[in-house]
C-alpha cells in the first residue's frame, strides 16, 4: 500500500508526473499467483521488517518517477536500489510489461565501472537526486532510505551465507551514556565519603582514616559533577531577573533568537542558512566551498550582509567574518535593553558566582596533590582531575547569553516548532529551526553540503575508491 502524495504544483513536469504518479502507485511488483511474493523476497533478502519493505518500494516508485520527469540521469539509494535490482532479475515484467507499457520507454541500470572519478560522478548525481526529490515532492527524501551522500557511498557490501556465519552489528552506544552512567554510580559514593570522612583527612592522606588514593578520586569525582551542578545553578540564579524591564509585546526575531540559543556561532549558521534557502549562495560536493549567486535585498539583516560578503570574498563560509560581530553586539545590546540578556553587571555577578564551588573544589584537590606530592604517591589521576576541574572553571568565564526572561522566549519559541522533523532547503521554517535546535535539524541527505560546509570539522569524510558494483560506486538511471 503506498503512501498518498501530492506533487509540487510548481514543478516543471507536475503534469506530466501527476499522471505517471497515479499508474505508478496503482503498480504492484507483487503477483497473487507467485508462492514466494517479491515484497517477502525483498524483505528476507536484506532483513526489513514487512513495514519497511513497503516503505522502500514505495521509495522505488518515487525514484522511478524521477528518472522520468527530473532532467538528469538519477542515482538511488542503496534500498532504493536493492529492489531495482531484483525487478530486473523478473526481466520478463519489467522489460515487457513494466517499462514499455507503464513507463512508455526503457529504464537502464548502470553500474560503476570504478575508480574516483566515477564516485564523483554518483556521488554528484545521488546530491542532485535528492535535490530533485524536494523539488517534485515538497519533502524531503526519509534519511534511512536515502542516507546523506558521504553514508551511501561509504558503506562496504559483502554477500553472505547465512547459514555458514553469524551476523552481529557492530555497537554504537552514544558518548554522552558513558559520563551519565559514571556519574550515577560515583555521585552517592561521593556524598557518602565526604560525610563519613573529613575535609582536614581528605587533604592528608597520611592521617589516620584518611581515604586511599582511588577512593579520593571517587569521591573528588563526585564532588566535581556536584561543583557543576551547583555552578550551573547559581549562574542561571545570577541572571533570573533582567535588571531592565522587558517591553510587553515585543518578542525577539529570528536572529535574536539564534543568539539566546547558540550565541554566535548559531547567528552566523542561520544568516548562511536564510542565504541558501533564498539562492544567495550554493552549496555543492564535498568540502567548504560555496558559490555566490545573487546578493540579499539592502533592507535584509546587517548578519546576512556581513556572511554574504565573507562568502563572496572567501569562496566559504568558515572562518572569522567580517562584520559580524558588530552585528552580533547590537543584537546583544537590544536584548539588554529588552531585558532577555544580562547587562555588564549580572554578567559580572553570574561569572563570579558560579566560579566559586568550582575554585573551592580545585583548592581541596591542590592542597591533596601538594600532600601527595610530598610523601612520594603517584597523582598523575589526580592531575588530570584538577585539569578537568579548571576547564569547568574557565568555562564559567564565559558570558551569559540569557536572563530568566531569555530562557522563557526562547523555550515559548521552540515550543512552536518541532525539534524531530528534519527539514530541507524549501521548508520555510528551515531558518527559524537552525536559530532554535542548531544543523542537526536539517535532513542528514539534502542538506548535506550545506552541513559540511557549515561545519566541516564535523562532516563526514568521502568514501573510498568505489568498486564496479552498485553497492560501492553507485548506479544511475536514465532520465525521461
Amino acid at each position: 500500500m503506498t503512501t498518498i502524495t501530492t506533487l509540487n504544483a510548481d514543478h516543471p513536469q507536475s503534469a506530466r508526473a501527476g499522471e505517471l504518479w497515479q499508474q505508478l502507485r496503482n503498480w504492484s511488483p507483487d503477483h497473487p499467483a507467485d508462492a514466494l511474493p517479491f515484497s517477502l523476497k525483498l524483505q528476507h533478502e536484506n532483513r526489513w521488517s514487512a513495514a519497511h519493505t513497503l516503505r522502500v518500494i514505495d521509495e522505488y516508485r518515487r525514484f522511478v518517477l524521477l528518472a522520468q520527469v527530473a532532467g538528469h540521469t538519477v542515482t538511488p539509494s542503496d534500498a532504493v536500489d536493492q529492489v531495482w535490482h531484483l525487478h530486473m532479475l523478473h526481466s520478463c515484467d519489467y522489460w515487457q510489461e513494466f517499462c514499455p507499457k507503464l513507463l512508455g520507454n526503457p529504464l537502464h541500470h548502470e553500474p560503476s565501472r570504478g575508480g574516483s572519478t566515477q564516485l564523483s560522478h554518483y556521488r554528484e548525481g545521488y546530491r542532485r537526486t535528492l535535490e530533485s526529490y524536494e523539488r517534485l515532492f515538497g519533502e524531503s527524501a526519509p534519511a534511512d532510505i536515502w542516507p546523506a551522500p558521504d553514508e551511501r557511498f561509504g558503506g562496504r557490501y559483502r554477500r553472505v551465507d547465512m547459514r555458514r556465519v553469524w551476523l552481529l552489528p557492530r555497537p554504537r552506544l552514544p558518548r554522552s551514556w558513558h559520563a551519565g552512567l559514571a556519574g550515577a554510580r560515583l555521585l552517592p559514593a561521593a556524598i557518602v565519603a565526604l560525610l563519613s570522612g573529613g575535609c582536614a583527612r581528605l587533604v592528608d592522606s597520611s592521617q589516620p582514616g584518611s581515604p586511599p588514593g582511588p577512593q579520593f578520586l571517587v569521591i573528588y569525582l563526585g564532588l566535581l559533577l556536584l561543583a557543576i551542578g551547583a555552578a550551573r545553578a547559581l549562574r542561571r540564579l545570577a541572571t533570573g531577573a533582567a535588571s531592565t524591564p522587558r517591553p510587553r509585546g515585543i518578542k525577539p526575531d529570528i536572529y535574536e533568537l539564534a543568539y539566546l540559543a547558540g550565541a554566535t556561532a548559531r547567528v552566523r549558521e542561520t544568516a548562511f542558512g536564510r542565504l541558501y534557502q533564498q539562492g544567495c549562495i550554493e552549496f555543492t560536493g564535498a568540502g567548504a566551498g560555496c558559490t555566490v549567486l545573487s546578493a540579499p535585498p539592502r533592507e535584509a539583516h546587517a548578519v546576512e550582509h556581513a556572511c554574504y560578503h565573507h562568502a563572496r570574498a572567501q569562496g566559504n563560509a568558515v572562518g572569522k567574518v567580517a562584520g559580524l560581530d558588530a552585528a552580533v553586539r547590537q543584537l546583544r545590546d537590544g536584548l539588554i535593553e529588552r531585558g532577555l540578556s544580562p547587562d555588564a553587571a549580572q554578567a559580572r555577578a553570574a561569572r563570579g558566582l558560579s566560579m566559586l564551588p568550582l575554585a573551592a573544589l580545585f583548592g581541596l584537590g591542590l592542597l591533596r596533590h601538594h600532600h601527595g606530592t610530598l610523601q612520594g604517591k603517584p597523582v598523575a589521576f589526580l592531575t588530570l582531575l584538577l585539569v578537568l576541574t579548571a576547564v569547568a572553571a574557565l568555562l564559567c568565564l564565559r558570558r551569559p547569553r540569557s536572563t530568566a526572561d531569555g530562557r522563557r522566549a526562547l523555550a515559548q519559541a521552540r515550543a512552536n516548532i518541532s525539534r524531530r522533523r528534519k527539514r530541507g532547503r524549501t521548508d520555510q521554517s528551515m531558518p527559524l529551526a537552525i536559530a532554535l535546535f542548531g544543523t542537526a535539524v536539517l535532513a542528514d541527505n539534502s542538506m548535506a553540503d550545506f552541513k559540511q560546509a557549515i561545519r566541516p570539522d564535523r562532516g563526514g569524510g568521502g568514501g573510498s575508491d568505489g568498486g564496479s558494483g552498485c553497492g560501492g560506486g553507485g548506479c544511475g538511471g536514465c532520465g525521461g
